[in-house]
């Protein structure tokens, strides 16, 4: 049973405002679960293309003969394994 004074359907509304709060509530929570994961995972923040990953600025470093034949695979694996 609804009680109608005059100024609407209570303190909660019609039907309608239920499913806007429960919207809203989800809304919230997904938008809280979405900013944990960038923080656990800042790589997805990082979208600056000037940035060069790690096996560009060893090819670059050997291009240039800072690095050994040796050196340059040694550490090329590494990388490898690493991602």
């Amino acid at each position: 049973m609804r009680w109608y004074d005059g100024y609407g359907y209570g303190m909660m509304g019609n039907d309608w405002s239920w499913i806007m709060m429960l919207g809203m509530f989800a809304l919230f929570i997904v938008g809280v679960a979405v900013f944990l994961w960038l923080i656990k995972n800042p790589r997805q923040l990082e979208n600056n293309p000037s940035a060069e990953k790690p096996l560009e600025i060893l090819n670059a470093r050997y291009a240039k003969g800072e690095l050994s034949d040796e050196e340059y695979q040694k550490k090329k694996v590494s990388i490898l394994q690493s991602h």
